[in-house]
């Protein structure tokens, strides 16, 4: 009678304490959601303020600084978060994928791929050379020659590479992106104003520093920097099925969250996206970022060393001596 007693005693406090747990994790789970989308919105608001400033960046940069001071089971719990989140968030961001007309010639879309393979090609090899991964040569390269960090997000889910390798990319891409921002219209100014649009379109990783190195000619220039900046992002359609392929074990698959990227960008591209739609797709995609940011180990960034940087600065050189060429050859 007494053993029943405290078996029943023992059962009933041992519910009680995984109920306990439970509640503690659940609580858990929703302040680390609550922080990520907190840093998204951080994030989204500086970009609305200065549209140059990345907005995906931020919240990455922001997650980066407040993963170091968190402990290990907020971070675990981010992890988990992050499951749900990054498929979801990549679904929705095709609705910011703008494709506005382009008026040029044949000439010129084929110019913009042509420099857009030298850099994917030239980052691709060297970073292999310098004896990083394949998967962060791939990261590094898609990010450098199509667009930027979203890009290496969405290759992310199919390569799954490790964290340390996701944020290495990211920042040696925006690194560099900026030392360019900075010195292409130096360099247009000498040698080609008339082009600084096209060469800022072309070459630079990310839509927020297109924006500012075209800038320096007026509004106009940006919008025919953004047309041809689309037609690199308009690329990640065919890199993620190539990937796909790559990576497929036993046969060709793509992730139910790519085919409804394509998808909302397509329709975003030819109906409009509504303000509300593109807020909370931005919001929600740099709100992931923050969570990657706050998970990753900087000891694992800092063990990979200047590699990155290296081969992303070999491929801007890449494609500026490519676009010099094709200036003086009449082609752009």
């Amino acid at each position: 009678m007494a053993n029943s007693f405290l078996n029943s005693e023992t059962t009933l406090f041992v519910k009680f304490e995984i109920d306990i747990k439970r509640f503690v994790y659940k609580k858990t789970e929703i302040g680390i959601l609550v922080l990520l989308i907190s840093l998204g919105s951080i994030g989204f608001a500086v970009n609305s303020i200065d549209s140059g400033l990345d907005a995906l960046f931020i919240a990455f940069f922001l997650g980066i600084i407040t993963g170091y001071f968190i402990k290990k089971e907020e971070k675990d719990c981010a992890n988990r978060i992050l499951k749900l989140m990054l498929p979801i968030a990549i679904a929705l961001y095709g609705f910011n994928i703008y494709s506005p007309t382009l008026n040029a010639d044949l000439e010129k879309i084929l110019a913009t791929i042509a420099i857009s393979l030298a850099i994917f090609t030239s980052v691709y090899v060297s970073s292999l050379k310098l004896g990083s991964s394949r998967d962060l040569s791939i990261l590094l390269s898609c990010g450098s020659g199509i667009c930027g960090l979203s890009a290496i997000a969405i290759i992310s889910s199919i390569i799954k590479p490790k964290k340390y390798e996701f944020s290495s990319s990211i920042i040696a891409i925006t690194v560099i992106g900026l030392i360019c921002t900075i010195f292409y219209p130096l360099i247009a100014k000498l040698l080609f104003p008339e082009k600084l649009y096209f060469l800022a379109g072309s070459t630079l990783p990310q839509t927020g520093l297109v924006k500012i190195a075209s800038s320096v000619f007026g509004s106009e220039e940006i919008e025919r920097a953004l047309s041809v900046k689309s037609i690199r992002i308009a690329m990640i359609a065919v890199v993620t099925f190539v990937i796909s392929f790559i990576y497929s074990e036993k046969r060709f698959y793509v992730p139910w969250f790519v085919v409804a990227f394509l998808t909302t960008a397509f329709l975003g591209s030819y109906f409009g996206t509504p303000e509300f739609l593109r807020i909370l797709s931005t919001t929600i995609f740099a709100s992931t970022l923050a969570g990657i940011g706050m998970t990753v180990e900087l000891k694992e960034i800092y063990r990979v060393g200047l590699k990155p940087l290296l081969a992303v600065s070999i491929g801007a050189m890449t494609s500026l001596m490519i676009f010099i060429l094709l200036w003086m050859g009449g082609i752009i």
